[in-house]
């Protein structure tokens, strides 16, 4: 019994990670303005099916096809800032109106990838290697999930190092506090902001890229995620 506890946890590693990795695109987005943003599954799948078109249909390497995808998660989030959310700052606008304005980019943004790709499943290979290693016994796990684990970890260090002790770290928790004295100091809530979507976005679809090869490429699968990591 407790043979089998151990099995699902070692494969739950791998997911779970990634679903923190997910996280840190909701934290980094509600550090920066202190809204909680319910797009992100649909502007990380954007640069999901993107790479997965340029690698699968163009030939492309992985890695520049993954680069041409983050870019455009993180260009999606920081417009998403820029032409909507920003308007609706300066209006002062609820934070339930903000919401509900992710909400709206959700559902945009996942029916042009609709249109675009469709809505049915694709089954991704794993770029990361595979290969099983047995802790004892019959139980094992595999390369992949531990990679994924290590990848959360770091990414998570690095946040915390970012947000801590860089320049852009104190502007972002400064903004957090009270904009007008940060504007009033000279650093740009603008700014802020939108550095802050889009690196979010990107942490986003860095991890969507990663999954689909363990939980399959549908348009779906990423406003799951972004659910589960809430």
């Amino acid at each position: 019994m407790m043979n089998e506890v151990v099995k699902f946890a070692l494969l739950g590693l791998g997911v779970g990670a990634l679903y923190a990795f997910a996280s840190q695109g909701l934290i980094v987005v509600f550090r920066g303005t202190g809204v909680l943003n319910f797009s992100l599954g649909a502007t990380a799948i954007a640069g999901v099916y993107l790479q997965w078109e340029l690698q699968y249909q163009h030939g492309l390497p992985f890695l520049v096809a993954a680069a041409f995808g983050v870019a455009l998660s993180a260009l999606l989030g920081a417009l998403t800032h820029w032409v909507i959310m920003r308007p609706l700052q300066r209006k002062r606008a609820s934070t339930l109106v903000q919401v509900l304005a992710t909400l709206g980019v959700l559902i945009l943004v996942q029916a042009g990838v609709v249109i675009r790709y469709g809505s049915q499943a694709h089954q991704v290979e794993s770029w990361l290697p595979t290969d099983r290693i047995t802790l004892w016994g019959d139980v094992g796990i595999t390369v992949d999930r531990l990679i994924l684990l290590a990848i959360g970890c770091v990414s998570a260090g690095l946040l915390w190092l970012l947000y801590r002790s860089s320049q852009f770290g104190l502007a972002t928790e400064a903004v957090s506090e009270s904009e007008r004295s940060a504007a009033a100091v000279g650093v740009s809530p603008n700014y802020v902001a939108v550095i802050n979507w889009a690196l979010g976005s990107a942490i986003a679809c860095v991890a969507g890229i990663l999954v689909v090869p363990i939980i399959t490429l549908q348009v779906t699968s990423m406003t799951a995620l972004v659910l589960a990591a809430l």
